[in-house]
């Protein structure tokens, strides 16, 4: 071999070598890129996870402690008045949850400035909110009560639930807000905690108080309105230990601003709102096809259904975070490998979860029947079986929802919300309670979330191909 032959073998070997020593750096580095995604995704995931299902189970936790103590009418009262708790939580949850998406952004973005103006708007309009609350707890709660649909054996019972719900609304709220910010300034453990403690107070006070104390739905009221301040007290360690970067500054207040987190919370508002109205639909054609039996067994199943639901909010709410910081830094590869962990999270828990439930069904229809009525027991463990159908398809359009809010387009995660909490279950209720009576009934939920899901994929295929995932919003970098 020559010299110049040996000298060109020598130079394609090493080029080579580099080549493939690069390849290998690069693919090093993309592996080391997606363990610490997928390592974040599951700290945010898992705390918020965690939290959610807390917050559920002492809701849970009313439904069964009223269920040993008041029997099928403190079921039906329960269920009656619920729709006061959705009222005051949605609008907490709008404000927090956009409130705290903004904040996320402009965090991202290392805008400070916005984002203590976003904080400051939201602590100001969350006060205003809750005197209106208070004053309707004090002054008419009754007349709420018969509006939910309250009367006869069930009315003296929902009155005290929903007067006490909307004289601690000030503490849900703020509660809210604050896990939310907490959350999103880089402490969603202590988040979580703050939730998890929360809700172990009123699972025991819920006992102490309707048992011990005899004080039946006024002490079970009191647990849940009282849960919230245990939260509240644990989030301050956050501004305590002077970790907070989210500060009140004065400053005047803009509707601009307000559009913007109502804008991104809207989602989580009409999806709590509307989940009131719907509870007061199905209410209403269940007293018609069933009476109270039918609404006691419709309170254990939507009971249950919180608990189910918190699992997918908890991983779509986790996510949040996450997608809105990388929005603001413009990483849209990044917020791709989020979906991409979260969509298989979802998938695989929608598919155990249905299992579970349907095995499980006259088990958990056992645990709230506790004065054994066969009709109950039957109407209970038929609609879970029926009605948690709808869970292989609730947390996809919940994830994506909270997917479009978190990184900017609103539009589309209010027009998903809307669709599966409004606009197509009330028309599918009364068309199948009609057809099928209260299968029908139980079926409703399942098919609308289905009929959202394929509108939901749509939107999501024909946002990707336009690139629209890509393109960055100016008001959030940095100012100069």
């Amino acid at each position: 071999m020559s010299a110049s032959a040996s000298c060109r073998w020598a130079f394609l070997k090493t080029r080579k070598h580099g080549v493939f020593l690069l390849e290998k750096m690069k693919k090093q580095t993309k592996n080391t890129n997606n363990t610490s995604v997928l390592k974040e995704f599951t700290k945010y995931v898992s705390a918020n996870v965690i939290a959610m299902i807390g917050l559920s189970c002492y809701i849970l936790a009313d439904t069964f402690f009223i269920s040993l103590k008041m029997g099928q009418t403190g079921l039906a009262a329960l269920n009656l008045s619920s729709p006061s708790f959705n009222l005051v939580f949605s609008i907490g949850m709008m404000f927090a949850v956009g409130g705290g998406t903004k904040f996320a952004i402009h965090k991202g973005a290392q805008n400070d400035n916005e984002a203590n103006k976003v904080f400051t708007h939201t602590v100001f309009i969350i006060a205003l909110f809750a005197i209106v609350f208070v004053m309707l707890g004090l002054f008419a709660s009754r007349p709420v009560a018969m509006f939910l649909g309250a009367e006869g054996d069930t009315l003296e019972y929902s009155n005290t639930y929903v007067q006490i719900i909307l004289c601690f609304a000030p503490f849900f709220m703020f509660s809210n807000v604050f896990q939310n910010f907490v959350r999103n300034d880089g402490a969603p453990r202590l988040a979580m905690i703050a939730s998890l403690a929360g809700n172990l107070f009123n699972i025991v006070f819920d006992y102490v108080l309707v048992f011990p104390c005899n004080l039946d739905m006024l002490g079970a009221a009191l647990a849940t309105g009282f849960s919230p301040i245990v939260s509240i007290l644990i989030l301050s360690l956050h501004v305590i230990r002077k970790k907070n970067t989210f500060h009140c500054r004065k400053t005047k207040l803009s509707l601009r601003t307000y559009g913007g987190i109502c804008s991104l919370g809207l989602a989580p508002f009409i999806n709590e709102l509307s989940f009131a109205a719907v509870l007061m639909v199905f209410n209403g054609l269940f007293k018609r096809l069933g009476g109270d039996t039918a609404i006691a067994a419709y309170a254990i199943i939507i009971n249950v259904f919180y608990v189910v639901n918190s699992v997918f909010n908890g991983i779509a709410n986790g996510t949040q975070p996450m997608i809105s910081f990388s929005y603001g830094q413009s990483d849209h590869q990044k917020i791709r490998r989020i979906l991409r962990y979260a969509l298989i999270t979802v998938a695989s828990v929608a598919v155990v979860l249905y299992i579970a439930i349907f095995f499980g069904a006259n088990g958990i229809a056992s645990i709230f029947n506790t004065q054994g009525v066969k009709e109950l027991q039957d109407a209970a463990t038929l609609g879970m079986r029926l009605f948690f159908i709808s869970s292989l398809f609730s947390g996809f359009n919940l994830l994506f929802s909270y997917y479009f809010s978190a990184s900017n387009k609103g539009g589309y995660a209010q027009l998903i919300t809307v669709l599966r909490g409004l606009v197509t279950i009330i028309p599918i209720a009364y068309l199948f309670s009609y057809l099928w009576k209260m299968t029908g009934l139980w079926l409703a939920t399942p098919a609308a979330e289905l009929v959202t899901l394929a509108v939901t994929l749509t939107i999501f295929i024909l946002t990707r191909s336009k690139k629209q995932d890509l393109i960055p919003c100016p008001e959030y970098r940095k100012e100069a």
